[in-house]
């Protein structure tokens, strides 16, 4: 039986970088601090790792936050699946997903909650500032996310700039909607933002900036096919 809290917050996890599980233990007691006095629980979901990651979260992540779900599967099945994979799991007022380097901070995840807390939006969504953001970006990189943020906005009906962030906040409304996505990989948030904007949910937006020590790499072109052919997937579905 699944307890109900008053915040899930929820990590994905695959292949990440060397060192990577030291920032998340100092992320980790961050958010210790930002939600004191807050029923949370924090889900970490290993998205098919390899290269000893469960290890790593098995024998030094969890023995210092044992309160820490983990959830495990032996194949990289995409962000997407990884996310719903959790909520699925889970039982709470409200729900956070982010990146597990938290690329915009941890404060921004409070701000996020205070926002839901307050009952009038059922979805909050990350505005990156893209004249810091887009300069970051290895070129490849810098050229897809900038014919995505184009393109979402006129498929959004120019009421959703920015649907890649990867850091949004949901009341079980929104989450009712996100259980009924099928995209796995990079673009299920374009599906998410579709279905929600359909339903004529609430929704809102916080201005993040990114963590200065965040580094991007290149999208490979099996990545650039695969996400190519399920972005027009999204669309002729919406048609």
């Amino acid at each position: 039986m699944v307890t109900k809290r008053d915040l899930a917050i929820i990590l994905p996890v695959y292949n990440p970088h060397q060192g990577w599980e030291g920032e998340l233990l100092c992320a980790l007691g961050k958010i210790q601090e930002i939600f004191s006095g807050v029923d949370y629980q924090i889900t970490i979901v290993n998205d098919g790792s390899t290269d000893g990651v469960d290890d790593i979260i098995r024998n030094g992540i969890l023995p210092e936050y044992p309160d820490i779900k983990y959830l495990c599967y032996p194949r990289n099945m995409g962000k997407g699946f990884a996310i719903r994979h959790a909520m699925e799991r889970s039982a709470s007022d409200y729900y956070i997903y982010c990146d597990f380097d938290f690329p915009f901070g941890t404060d921004v995840l409070r701000k996020i909650y205070e926002i839901l807390a307050g009952g009038s939006t059922n979805l909050v969504m990350a505005s990156r500032n893209f004249n810091t953001f887009i300069r970051r970006l290895p070129f490849i990189r810098r050229l897809v996310s900038l014919s995505l943020i184009l393109i979402n906005y006129c498929i959004t009906g120019f009421r959703i700039k920015d649907t890649q962030a990867g850091l949004k906040g949901l009341d079980n409304r929104a989450r009712s909607i996100f259980l009924t996505t099928k995209t796995n990989s990079f673009v299920f948030d374009l599906e998410f933002a579709l279905k929600c904007l359909k339903s004529g949910i609430k929704f809102g937006f916080v201005k993040v900036d990114l963590n200065p020590e965040i580094r991007f790499n290149n999208f490979s072109s099996a990545v650039l096919r695969r996400e190519l052919v399920n972005f027009l997937k999204i669309i002729v579905g919406r048609v």
